[in-house]
């Protein structure tokens, strides 16, 4: 069976918003990786996961978004597949390339091989699949071999989902693209607050917050968004008098 037939049987039956889940999730199995995540990128450094193949997968989405750097835009950038090796071997390129990203990623998953592929769907905006693995690729056997087929293969499926569509294909409205939602209504939420601040600085300004206190922009933004965290303290903004 070739890699776009398993790809489009996994689909099977499956609801529409959680086909680019199913794919992810089936692509990272054909590469013989453990975890992955499918992208796409919106801008310069905003991404949004649209198919996330597991918890762990969602987390170093997360991560990558929180540094504002890492192999997703590396890939869409140059339009070339990033292989990394080991994120954790000493002397690691990864390591000066994107040193928030790794040094994060290594404390909170497990994953140490990165592969990231861009996914040349026309779409109207870049897709990257960014694939992870326990063990340093160059442990790993035959199937990463087969990265070139199994991606062209993605592209393919997603080409046939997206133009069997009527409008906007469902595929692009999963969980964890309506999470990162949340994200941009949070921004809103900054700029709202503050005259004349723009979307990319209120980003930039929950990026820093994270930088300062820990955690996630995605965590940030639901935190804005229930009232426990503030735009003042996002933002670093004096208070004014009570």
């Amino acid at each position: 069976m070739t890699h776009a037939a398993v790809l489009r049987r996994s689909t099977a039956g499956v609801p529409a918003a959680q086909v680019a889940d199913r794919l992810c999730a089936t692509a990272v199995v054909l590469l013989g990786l453990d975890a992955g995540a499918l992208c796409v990128l919106q801008a310069p450094q905003v991404s949004v996961p649209v198919g996330i193949s597991g918890d762990l997968a969602l987390v170093a989405e997360q991560v990558q978004f929180t540094a504002g750097e890492g192999p997703c835009w590396t890939a869409y950038d140059s339009g070339t597949p990033v292989l990394v090796d080991d994120l954790s071997a000493p002397g690691s390129p990864a390591q000066v390339r994107w040193p928030v990203y790794v040094a994060e990623l290594v404390r909170v998953t497990p994953w140490r091989g990165l592969l990231a592929l861009p996914v040349r769907v026309r779409l109207g905006v870049p897709v990257v699949l960014v694939a992870y693995s326990e063990a340093p690729l160059a442990a790993l056997g035959p199937p990463l071999q087969e990265w070139p087929a199994v991606v062209t293969a993605l592209a393919e499926v997603l080409e046939a989902v997206t133009a069997a569509a009527a409008e906007r294909p469902l595929w692009l409205d999963s969980s964890s693209a309506w999470r990162r939602g949340r994200v941009w209504m949070a921004e809103a939420l900054l700029v709202r607050s503050t005259p004349g601040l723009e979307p990319s600085p209120a980003l930039a300004a929950m990026r820093t917050y994270c930088a300062v206190e820990g955690g996630t922009v995605d965590e940030v933004a639901e935190q804005l968004l229930s009232g426990t965290l503030t735009a003042v303290q996002v933002l670093g903004l004096p208070r004014g008098p009570d």
